[in-house]
């Protein structure tokens, strides 16, 4: 039987945080030893990482010990954003298995960088590799050095076109300009941390939007590479000046901090339903032109539509997606039927998206209450819609796992 629990700490101790953490988190697994040790902390923990990671590993019994740097920390009982914190999962029982990794080099090469990530797994899980069905790949990328499709495309060569890749960008307050990923008492930049599952236990990947959808969804009718000329046979930038409104439009530049764009995670979609959809920034502007720039490729005929910060609607998608979990597991308490859960959360919600802390931890503490959540306040989020794996940005991704449960399949995420 899998056994989980999940721990935060606020001391501005290391080592205490660290303890406190993992201890929390044993206690609430109700284990003497756990198998392996997801812990997530601020930079400020990072000037004496050995000590850190010996001090974790001593409190769960001998663990591996893997995980990164977040701007802030949660669990499903508080969140710490922006301050100094330390949150931590431990996981053991009989049945678990799991192998954690950390490789190098993501921005120099993200490919190989993948790779090498899946060759760590194999190795780690050996014959217990290719079980029931898919591996679960739970990543931490560093979020500055991410090419996101190379390092999936590496991941995918090693661990199989069907493994299920999830997880979380690296974090820090922007006072060092870096992020950190660590495996036991190794730490690494520009790297690449997580752990697989020889095959998935996942019940449930949810993700929920903090930009809302701003009316009904159009199509691009001229693209060319990320710059769109036309949406609806208009000149684009007067379609997003539309959507901007009078007010925003009197400084463009402000305009695109505040309006971004919307497109289905299916690029042959027409429609963005909840967390079928990715956010993306509008990058470039040109009045004169009439076209607007995304970060990306789109194409000709993909949908779209601009979607704006929103923290009621936010709070109305996030329980939308709880509600989604519940159907999943067809219960009404999600600690009765899933064993644990990891959360990642952009750095760009919290607080500053609903005006108050701890929203996003209180919605599952009150739809889950009992089961072990722990993560982070992210750089960027991963997670699939379909079959297609997406970077995300200024979303949740809520990954629920269940051990015991018969596996899924990329198509009924």
């Amino acid at each position: 039987m899998i056994r989980a629990g999940a721990g935060i700490s606020g001391a501005r101790g290391s080592r205490e945080a660290a303890e406190g953490a993992v201890g929390d988190a044993m206690d609430m697994a109700g284990i003497g030893r756990a198998d392996l040790v997801f812990l997530f902390v601020t930079s400020e923990h990072l000037e004496d990482w050995p000590r850190i990671a010996r001090a974790a590993r001593e409190r769960s019994g001998g663990a591996r010990v893997v995980g990164c740097t977040g701007y802030g920390v949660l669990t499903a009982e508080a969140e710490i954003e922006g301050e100094t914190g330390a949150a931590a999962l431990a996981i053991g029982g009989e049945g678990f298995a799991a192998a954690p990794f950390l490789a190098g080099g993501l921005g120099r090469d993200p490919l190989e960088c993948g790779r090498e990530a899946g060759r760590q797994a194999r190795e780690g899980l050996g014959a217990a590799f290719r079980g029931e069905g898919p591996p679960a790949a739970v990543i931490l990328p560093d979020s500055y050095n991410l090419r996101a499709g190379e390092l999936f495309r590496g991941l995918h060569e090693e661990l199989g076109e069907d493994a299920i890749i999830v997880g979380g960008g690296a974090a820090e307050n922007g006072r060092l300009g870096r992020t950190f990923q660590f495996l036991d008492e190794e730490m690494k930049t520009d790297a690449v941390a997580g752990a697989v599952f020889p095959w998935s236990p996942t019940r449930f990947i949810g993700i929920t939007q903090a930009y809302q959808p701003d009316g009904e969804p159009m199509a691009v009718t001229r693209a060319e590479e990320n710059i769109i000329f036309e949406i609806s046979g208009r000149p684009a930038y007067e379609v997003f000046a539309e959507a901007a409104g009078e007010a925003l439009m009197q400084n463009p530049r402000t305009a695109a901090v505040h309006v971004f764009v919307g497109l289905p995670g299916d690029p042959d979609a027409v429609v963005l339903d909840h967390g079928n959809y990715i956010v993306r920034p509008v990058v470039g502007l040109d009045p004169g032109k009439g076209l607007i720039a995304l970060p990306e490729k789109i194409s000709v005929g993909q949908a779209i539509t601009f979607t704006r910060r929103d923290g009621p609607r936010a709070r109305a998608d996030l329980e939308t997606m709880l509600s989604k979990a519940k159907e999943r597991f067809a219960t009404e308490n999600l600690a009765d039927a899933a064993d644990f859960a990891l959360y990642f959360n952009c750095s760009g919600r919290g607080a500053s998206l609903y005006g108050e802390s701890g929203v996003d931890s209180a919605a599952i503490r009150r739809e889950a209450p009992g089961l072990p959540v722990a993560g982070f306040f992210t750089g960027s989020e991963i997670a699939p819609i379909g079959t297609e794996d997406h970077l995300h940005q200024f979303s949740g991704v809520l990954m629920i796992l269940g051990g015991d449960h018969p596996p899924m399949s990329q198509e009924d995420i």
